[in-house]
């Protein structure tokens, strides 16, 4: 019995080193691993480029913005300045979108006042694509204003 136990030992420990290359081996490549890993520099997002547009009609001028022009949530501003200064509120406007070419019906958007002459909205676009704005301003009672634009929305 004493010598099997002797032999069995002996056997372990012609393991051992093996058995400690092994585990060099494995902690080396973590270490490779984790080096690749931390001098790796972290991915950019792409850049959210809104649209931003400046548009003038009958001497009233429109800044549109849509951010961040891609397909889903976004947000729309529309500052007005009228001819006599933007001091001069302009009375109503609306607003609605259309998806350019695609024989969907166009839909209203829900303008809401932000201060002076500038209204903002909350604008769902279903999918990427060519979309036209048209909006309508009230610059005095009974003179109205149409502006058109039209914008590319992303992924």
């Amino acid at each position: 019995g004493w010598r099997l136990g002797r032999r069995a030992r002996g056997a372990d420990a012609a393991w051992r080193p093996r058995l400690a290359v092994a585990e060099m081996a494995v902690g080396l490549v973590t270490l490779v691993v984790a080096a690749a890993l931390v001098s790796t520099p972290p991915t950019t997002p792409a850049a959210i480029e809104p649209v931003t547009e400046t548009l003038v009609q009958a001497g009233v001028l429109a800044e549109v913005t849509v951010t961040p022009a891609r397909a889903g949530s976004n947000e729309l501003h529309l500052v007005m300045t009228p001819p006599g200064g933007s001091l001069q509120p302009i009375g109503q406007l609306t607003a609605r979108l259309t998806a350019v070419g695609s024989g969907v019906p166009p839909f209203a958007v829900e303008l809401a006042v932000a201060g002076p002459n500038h209204w903002t909205a909350p604008v769902q676009f279903p999918y990427p694509g060519r979309w036209q704005l048209e909006f309508v301003a009230e610059v005095r009672p009974l003179e109205l204003v149409q502006f058109r634009v039209e914008f590319d929305v992303n992924r």
